[in-house]
């Protein structure tokens, strides 16, 4: 379990800057935003930042997601890198997809993450099996927004519809109906 811990030398950082993730946050009052906020270095001139890359991995994406303080950004900057692509979304099981659904701390923001992991899981082949892992692991509440996001990305919805339907109450399916009809018609 210890094996795979990142370890850095501790760097003494002024007030004026933080480190998060590798990177320099800057005060809003911009004390140094001439600087390039990537630059890897002390703002004063002194000793480098130790940057430690994220291995690429579901364990490693859900921790990215509870410590972060915009889960979609962070999400949307790894859908961007092509090694985690191959190594986490596209062998990412129905299960995993709902774990990282409910990593999310804030649930409203629920529905968008799970809606800008749905093209890049399996290579854009979003199953049926993803909406229903997805509306069972968010709050009663917001099922039927999910819904909304996910069925247009799913690749067996006509064939699956049925099963979809099948996990939602009838109040769900008169509020869905809709978005059925719409990601069917398309």
């Amino acid at each position: 379990e210890w094996a795979s811990a990142v370890t850095a030398t501790p760097v003494i950082m002024t007030q004026s800057a933080a480190v998060v993730g590798g990177g320099k946050i800057y005060q809003a009052e911009g004390d140094n935003a001439h600087d390039n906020p990537n630059d890897n270095e002390e703002a004063d001139g002194g000793s480098p930042l130790a940057v430690a890359e994220v291995v690429p991995s579901i364990p490693n994406l859900i921790q990215e997601i509870q410590l972060s303080v915009s889960p979609l950004s962070t999400v949307n900057r790894r859908l961007t890198q092509q090694t985690w692509k191959r190594a986490v979304f596209d062998p990412m099981t129905p299960n995993q997809y709902a774990s990282v659904i409910r990593a999310v701390a804030i649930e409203f923001d629920q529905p968008d993450l799970a809606a800008a992991l749905a093209p890049a899981v399996r290579g854009g082949n979003f199953t049926h099996e993803y909406v229903i892992a997805a509306i069972r692991a968010v709050s009663e509440w917001l099922r039927t927004p999910m819904i909304g996001k996910l069925l247009p990305s799913c690749t067996d919805l006509e064939e699956h519809s049925g099963k979809i339907l099948s996990q939602l109450s009838d109040w769900e399916r008169v509020c869905t109906q809709q978005n059925f009809r719409d990601a069917l018609q398309r």
